[in-house]
């Protein structure tokens, strides 16, 4: 349950560069989650940290499919995932093969939709923390790192979008 709690926290929490997060604390949904924005969490700079992964430089649209260690796997409204199909657009989608991350069209989904209303792309469980039309196809445009953290049974996952630049600004974004 620490190792759990770790990586929710990790991974749901979502830093914006010149940004804040708009809602209150919702929930517990009938799952018992809770959405907040009062979680305590310090940016981790996979950069210059050195050992991360990076997959998405010189992308506009794209997914890339991370494997989780397997003692590592993630669980998310009751199923365990060790598949995850990471999005250039700032999304994180938990799916159970290769193909379904490249299938679900989860890459080129580049706007934020009611979802309330409507089902994320692919309809897969989805983390969304800044969710919008990126690209790294831009000059100076980094890409996504990623790095598992930690020793058994406290082990993390970090994700973070380095210089994404919106199809408009003149300026990146960098988020985990």
């Amino acid at each position: 349950k620490e190792k759990l709690a770790t990586l929710r926290q990790v991974v749901l929490a979502a830093v914006l560069i010149s940004s804040s997060l708009l809602w209150a604390d919702k929930g517990p949904d009938a799952a018992g989650v809770v959405a907040t924005n009062n979680a305590v969490y310090s940016f981790i700079d996979l950069v210059t940290a050195g050992g991360s992964g990076q997959v998405l430089g010189g992308t506009d649209d794209g997914v890339a499919l991370l494997t989780l260690p397997s003692n590592l796997g993630f669980q998310f409204y009751g199923s365990t995932y060790n598949l995850i199909c990471v999005s250039s657009n700032g999304l994180i989608t938990f799916v159970t093969t290769q193909a379904a991350c490249s299938s679900a069209n989860l890459g080129v989904d580049l706007n934020n939709i009611d979802l309330s209303a409507q089902a994320t792309p692919g309809d897969g469980p989805t983390l969304a923390p800044y969710w919008t039309d990126l690209s790294f196809q831009i000059a100076g445009a980094g890409a996504v790192y990623y790095q598992v953290q930690g020793t058994a049974p406290t082990r993390t996952l970090v994700i973070e979008w380095y210089n994404a630049y919106t199809v408009q600004g003149q300026y990146p974004v960098t988020f985990e």
